[in-house]
C-alpha cells in the first residue's frame, strides 16, 4: 500500500463518522447554555456556588494532607513546621471561599440581581 493510500484510508476513516452526523433533522438538538432566558445574576450565583465548593473541597484535602505530614513528623520540627503552615493556609483557603458568597451577594446587590 502507497502512502497516498493510507493517507485516504486514515481520512476516511476520521471523516465519515463526522459526515454521518452532519446531517440535518437527525434529532440532535444544539445546547446554548448562555442563550437562555436566565437572568445574569443566575448566571454568577451558580460560578459563585460552584467556586466556593471546590475551593472548600481543595482545603479540606489540603488540611487531610497537612494531618498525614504531622502525625507522620515524628520529632522533626521541621516537618511540623511545615505541617502547620499548610494547615494554616488550608484554613484561610476556607475562610476565603467563605468571603467568596459575601463578595458575590455584594456583586449581586450592586447590579441589581440579589
Amino acid at each position: 500500500m502507497n502512502k497516498f493510500s493510507k493517507v485516504a484510508l486514515i481520512t476516511a476513516v476520521v471523516l465519515l463518522p463526522v459526515l454521518a452526523f452532519a446531517v440535518t433533522g437527525t434529532g440532535i438538538t444544539e445546547i446554548k447554555p448562555l442563550a437562555q432566558d436566565k437572568p445574569i445574576g443566575d448566571l454568577i450565583s451558580t460560578v459563585i456556588n460552584w467556586a466556593t465548593g471546590l475551593l472548600i473541597a481543595l482545603s479540606t484535602l489540603f488540611i487531610l494532607f497537612a494531618a498525614f505530614q504531622y502525625v507522620t513528623a515524628g520529632a522533626e520540627p521541621d516537618n511540623v513546621g511545615k505541617a502547620k503552615t499548610t494547615i494554616m493556609y488550608a484554613v484561610i483557603g476556607v475562610v476565603v471561599a467563605l468571603l467568596s458568597q459575601v463578595a458575590g451577594g455584594v456583586i449581586l446587590a450592586v447590579i441589581g440581581k440579589g
